[in-house]
Parts: structure tokens; C-alpha cells; sequence
């Protein structure tokens, strides 16, 4: 038998036997989906007597909440900060002596002679001194960056040079236009750097609070060439 009549004799069949279920078939095909069951209607809440707790208070960080960036930390704009004095005396056997403390307090402060935050250094002269500034980190350094070039550059009896201990902030402008295009060096601090807190009582809590930015030593003086770029342990001793 060739192999065209077996496959006659297999397919010829196949229209009788089909024919029969296209009906079935056609039904199966046209049936109504089932109706979704409605739902229910929302019953109303009724009114609690207590009061709803509150929400847990989340962690800070960097995360949007309503709309607007929250910070990781809360800038220390408060003068009642000082500088550590293990770190601040080994900087100054490395610069010399310094003649002018320009943020300080009359219950701390770095140098015989200095400005507090109701003197307002701000519009003092530093003629002829060599300056110390740890000012507030808040808003207070994009006045006293600009001062203290101010200072360097005057024309009649200038400061001598101004030595300013400041957060690491490479995303400011004054970062970029003041200190990197204009100082004579950088330090930056390796490691934390722990703080004394004083009160306006004169209660000095030392070696207690540790911050968690990043800090560096900046340097304002007549020079020539680029800005020198160097690091210094949180002890204030230079690595070489």
C-alpha cells in the first residue's frame, strides 16, 4: 500500500466524525461569563472615644517627608562648642602662637584675647593677628570664610594669618571659590573629632560629644601657588 492511500484512508473519516460535535462544540464557544458577585456597601466607622496613638517617630536621615529633604544631623549653630585643647595646642606649636581667638565665649576660649557672639567679630578688625576661628557650623560660615579673606587681604595693617576649623562641604560654593581656588593649605582631619560643651554657667563637659561630620583645617595667607593639600590626625598631629 503506497503511502498517499494510508493517508486517504485515515483522513477521509475525519469530516464524519466531526461533524457531529461542531454543535457542542459552537455552545461551549458562546457561553455568558459568570457574574462578578457586587459588592458589599462600606458600613461607617463609628467614632472612637480615645484618641489615635501616635505615629512612631522615625530615624533621622536623609529621606523626603512632605515633600521637602530632611538632614542627617542638625547643624551646630550654637557658640557653646569648643575646641578640643590637646587638638587646638598641637596645631598652634605647628603655626606658632595664636593672638586672636574670633569665635569664642568668656567661659572658653582659645587665646587671651577673643570676640564672642555679642561682640559680633564680624565687624572687628583682626589687623596684625594670628587668628583662630571654630565658628558655628550653620549659616555663620559663608560669612566668616569671606571675612577672614577680607582680613588677609587688606591694605592697611592685614591679619598675619587665619587658621579655621570647619566641616568638610564640597557640594558649597565657598568650598569651591573661597577655600579650594584661594587658601594656602588644607587639612583634613582624619577620624572623629570630640568636642567640650559648655553651658552659659561656665560648665565646661569635656570629651563627651562626638561629632559625626567630617572636618578640616583651612588656612588663609599670602602665598603664591596652589593650595596645599595635607592631613592631620584628630589629635592634630600632621602626618607627613
Amino acid at each position: 500500500m503506497s503511502i498517499q492511500t494510508k493517508i486517504s484512508f485515515w483522513v477521509k473519516p475525519l469530516p464524519r466524525i466531526i461533524e457531529p460535535l461542531k454543535p457542542a462544540i459552537q455552545v461551549k464557544r458562546k457561553r455568558e461569563p459568570t457574574p462578578e458577585p457586587e459588592p458589599e456597601p462600606e458600613q461607617p466607622e463609628e467614632e472612637s472615644e480615645t484618641e489615635a496613638e501616635p505615629l512612631p517617630q522615625r530615624r533621622k536621615g536623609n529621606y523626603h517627608e512632605n515633600g521637602k529633604m530632611r538632614l542627617m544631623y542638625k547643624p551646630a549653630q550654637s557658640w557653646n562648642w569648643g575646641t578640643p585643647q590637646e587638638f587646638f595646642d598641637n596645631i598652634e606649636e605647628h603655626f606658632g602662637k595664636f593672638t586672636l581667638d574670633a569665635c569664642a565665649s568668656k567661659h572658653y576660649h582659645m587665646c587671651d584675647k577673643y570676640y564672642t557672639k555679642e561682640d559680633d567679630s564680624l565687624k572687628k578688625k583682626w589687623c596684625n593677628h594670628r587668628v583662630w576661628i571654630n565658628p558655628p557650623f550653620g549659616n555663620m560660615l559663608s560669612k566668616f570664610i569671606p571675612k577672614s579673606l577680607y582680613e588677609i587681604n587688606r591694605e592697611v595693617d592685614p591679619a598675619k594669618i587665619v587658621v579655621m576649623l570647619i566641616p568638610v562641604r564640597t557640594d558649597t560654593y565657598w568650598f569651591h571659590d573661597h577655600i579650594l581656588e584661594k587658601a594656602s593649605e588644607i587639612w583634613f582631619v582624619k577620624q572623629r573629632l570630640t568636642f567640650n560643651k559648655f553651658t552659659d554657667d561656665g560648665v565646661i563637659e569635656k570629651g563627651k560629644y562626638q561629632s559625626p561630620l567630617s572636618f578640616m583645617i583651612v588656612v588663609f595667607e599670602k602665598h603664591e601657588g596652589e593650595c596645599k593639600i595635607r592631613h592631620v590626625s584628630n589629635k592634630g598631629l600632621l602626618f607627613t
